[in-house]
């Protein structure tokens, strides 16, 4: 199955939340481009950007509804 491209992502957080976050896109895919670490004007977080390549087989399939009780309580709007 054809990869995903151009697959990009903002991430913020604390170096430490970066770091996983990078680490579990990582097993999805490939990362094609890894950009500078931003500091923002909360102390200790940053931004990061990344761009993917995911093969499409390797994705889970998202849920349906968010689950109840999870911190923000929603989901991507990318049914079907």
């Amino acid at each position: 199955m054809a990869a995903l491209t151009g697959v990009e992502v903002w991430l913020n957080g604390s170096k430490d939340e970066l770091r996983a976050a990078w680490a579990a896109l990582h097993r999805l895919g490939t990362v094609t481009h890894l950009g500078e670490l931003h500091p923002l004007e909360q102390p200790g977080r940053f931004r990061l950007y990344l761009r993917l390549s995911i093969a499409a087989a390797a994705a889970p399939a998202a849920p349906a509804h968010p689950a109840s009780g999870t911190a923000g309580g929603s989901s991507l709007p990318l049914a079907g």
